[in-house]
């Protein structure tokens, strides 16, 4: 019999029609036998299928629920004062929300078999969640602990370091407030006790004994902390050089570091503030341990030079700034410095040729400020003055600081003219006062500095009209007639004067220039006494005569504007200058022309016809007769071959020939002075620096400044011993010796 051939099979067993197999059947073998193998073969395949597939979706959901595990872990950790501090309510609350979402996710499962799966590993995952639950909130416990005992550790060193009853806490180590003392042995004790009932059986005993043996440390820590704000640059010089004896190195290093970094820029600026204070004469503290501690030798070397260099310049400063005129140059000259630092040096000795300049300045715009800056008895016046409370002792303090202020210029040799009795910023606020008050209340408050400036009165006038003090106050001081005090401020207002050229202007017959002219007319004396006694600054003082012939108008137009007649209106006005003041001078000298005036009221003191002429002619008899007995000193000369002898004759020649008799610039008296080529006045002074002076409340008969007495009987001429000028001495220029403008 033929043999049944066999085939191998190449296709899948869906395949059908025209497929072949690799099975081999024999002839006595059934259909079911044969191919039992390939169903066995077939149903593993697909159970490995199925399995494959279900642990796939099963490590999906999985993976899906850590991600969701780890955020509610995270969450958990995180809330420090819930479930990250409390294990019970933790776990209570780790549990039920692994539940809701193994649940979630399970019936997310195709099947049973991936759900069981799931669930398996999910229990696993949550039971391991459970034990890093328990650590983390264990570590929150602790840490929240820790942070409770510094929190109680700070508060009882600042408790310590301040008096807390009305302290505000500055930051993490100190507080505000009043400084106790320490009490170390109360705070060891209540520091150890809460760290061994914080501590005891949570951390090993070697770590609590380490803490308690570190309180000392710890102390000094915030001892530091509180003095680097308090004063960060001694602070560092504590430090660096063994101080805070408990502190650890590491600590000390670290508190070195925080306070070098507040110390630096501080003490740069103390530096910088040090040297201007020694430039301007005031105490300014430095710390120079500190300057060589902090920083490199260099700079310490360099502040030392720029110290002594200051020193050197502000010591000649003084004897500039307080040496007379004329001096300035001794001190220039014999100021020099070898500090190796030619370029300072350098600087320096320019910065000193500087200060002739501003002195000459400062005499110029405000020479009582110049004293004040520099000289230490009218310095010291001056802020005992200001320090004093008792109204009386104050007064006495002031007027002793006004003498003095004045003196010292009178002794430095500025012109009278120039001497100033307080500083313009103080005249300024002054000025202020006055302008604030009433009419009347502008009269009491003349009263009041006329009280209180006393002798010095006429100066300090002279100095607030300077500073912008209405000319109407000086001129009221100067008649001191209540009458017309009230009648001047009454009409010293913009609106008020407004008001009196409306007047005049709806008049027909009235004229503002004519009332002006007649005015004018009347003062004439008065800008001719003026105008002499200020030739080098007659613009000055046209513009204040302008002023007083402006109030005189005024009055009269408003009395005009009350009834009275034009013409009685303006002597009435007028007659407040006429009579109040008597005009006078040396008619041999300057013919007609007066020189001077002698006021009616002086120092809330009226003076009489008799007063009044005792002066006129005690000036008269001095200039006469006495020239020679006062003692000259002689004014320089630009010629260099004139002896001093020869100076002084000429100086008496030239003071009997042309020399007279003008207000001095305070208005308390008349002084002698010799007019120059150009237009200036030079005041006569005898050796001693005393002007020849009159005082207008100066009854005696004696020459100024010597026990001279005046024989008042004397013929008023010329001496004739007063020789004409010679040829060495006429038409050479020759300068005083006192400071002019």
């Amino acid at each position: 019999m033929p043999k049944i051939p066999t085939f191998t099979a190449k296709g899948s067993i869906e395949q059908l029609a025209g497929t072949t197999s690799n099975i081999q059947m024999g002839l006595n073998n059934t259909l079911a036998g044969a191919l039992a193998p390939v169903t066995r073969m077939v149903v593993n395949n697909k159970i490995k299928q199925n399995d494959t597939q279900n642990r796939t979706e099963a490590l999906r959901l999985g993976n899906e629920f850590t991600r969701k595990l780890n955020t509610l872990e995270d969450t958990i950790a995180n809330d420090n004062t819930g479930l990250g501090v409390n294990k019970q309510s933790a776990n209570a609350y780790y549990k039920e929300q692994t539940n809701n979402f193994i649940n979630q996710f399970k019936s997310q499962s195709s099947n049973n078999a991936t759900a069981t799966l799931f669930t398996n590993n999910a229990l696993s995952a949550v039971n391991r969640g459970i034990f890093r639950i328990d650590t983390i909130v264990d570590k929150n416990v602790f840490k929240d602990l820790t942070n409770q005992v510094e929190q109680a550790e700070t508060s009882l060193i600042t408790q310590a370091l301040f008096n807390n009853r009305n302290a505000n806490v500055v930051d993490k180590f100190g507080m505000l407030g009043n400084v106790n003392d320490f009490d170390y042995v109360s705070l060891q004790t209540n520091l150890t006790k809460l760290y061994t009932d914080a501590f005891s059986g949570k951390i090993p005993a070697a770590n609590l004994d380490a803490m308690i043996n570190n309180i000392p440390s710890l102390v000094q820590g915030f001892q530091v902390n509180k003095d680097i704000y308090n004063d960060p640059v001694q602070t560092y010089v504590n430090l660096n050089t063994g101080g805070y004896k408990g502190l650890t190195l590491e600590t000390r290093e670290k508190l070195k570091r925080d306070a070098k970094l507040e110390a630096r820029p501080i003490l740069k600026e103390n530096i910088e503030n040090y040297i201007a204070g020694l430039e301007l004469n005031i105490d300014v503290p430095i710390n120079e341990k500190a300057i060589k501690e902090l920083f490199s030798n260099k700079v310490y070397t360099d502040f030392l030079e720029t110290k002594n260099n200051t020193i050197r310049a502000v010591e000649t400063k003084s004897s500039i700034m307080n040496s007379k005129i004329g001096d300035e140059q001794i001190y220039i000259d014999g100021f020099e410095l070898n500090s190796g630092n030619l370029l300072q040096d350098a600087q320096y000795k320019e910065k000193v040729k500087n200060y002739a300049s501003i002195k000459e300045k400062l005499i110029e715009e405000d020479a009582a400020t110049l004293i004040l800056q520099n000289n230490p008895i009218v310095k010291d016046l001056y802020e005992d003055y200001n320090n004093e409370q008792n109204p009386e002792a104050k007064q006495i303090l002031f007027k002793r600081y006004v003498n003095t202020v004045v003196q010292a210029q009178e002794d430095m040799g500025i012109n009278e003219s120039l001497i100033k009795v307080i500083p313009n910023k103080l005249a300024k606020t002054l000025v202020a006062d006055y302008q604030e008050n009433s009419p009347t209340g502008k009269i009491a408050y003349l009263q009041q500095l006329e009280n209180q400036y006393g002798s010095q009165y006429g100066k300090i006038l002279n100095q607030l009209t300077e500073n912008g003090l209405p000319t109407t106050a000086k001129f009221v001081s100067y008649i001191n007639d209540e009458d017309f005090a009230i009648k001047a401020m009454s009409v010293d207002t913009n609106e008020e004067k407004t008001r009196l050229d409306n007047f005049v202007k709806d008049r027909t017959d009235l004229s503002d220039s004519v009332i002006s002219s007649s005015v004018a007319e009347g003062m004439a004396e008065l800008r001719q006494v003026v105008t002499y006694g200020n030739k080098m600054n007659t613009t000055k003082a046209n513009e204040q005569l302008d002023d007083m012939q402006d109030i005189i108008k005024y009055i009269a137009i408003n009395s005009m504007s009350s009834g009275t007649k034009e013409k009685k209106a303006i002597k009435d006005a007028i007659s407040y200058v006429t009579k109040n003041f008597m005009f006078a001078g040396d008619e041999k000298t300057m013919g007609t022309e007066n020189t001077y005036f002698i006021p009616r009221n002086y120092n809330n003191t009226k003076l009489s016809d008799g007063q009044m002429k005792l002066i006129k002619n005690k000036a008269s008899i001095i200039k006469s007769h006495y020239l020679k007995d006062f003692d000259m000193e002689s004014f320089q000369s630009k010629n260099k071959d004139i002896t001093s002898e020869e100076l002084t004759e000429e100086m008496h020649g030239q003071a009997e020939e042309k020399g007279v008799w003008v207000n001095s610039a305070d208005g308390s008296g008349i002084v002698f002075a010799i007019p120059f080529a150009d237009g200036s006045l030079g005041l006569v002074q005898n050796k001693n620096g005393d002007f020849l002076e009159i005082k207008f409340d100066d009854g005696s008969h004696n020459l100024p400044f010597s026990d001279i007495l005046l024989d008042m009987k004397k013929p008023l001429e010329i001496n004739a011993a007063s020789s004409r000028l010679t040829g060495s001495y006429k038409d050479k220029p020759v300068e005083s010796k006192s400071y002019r403008n």
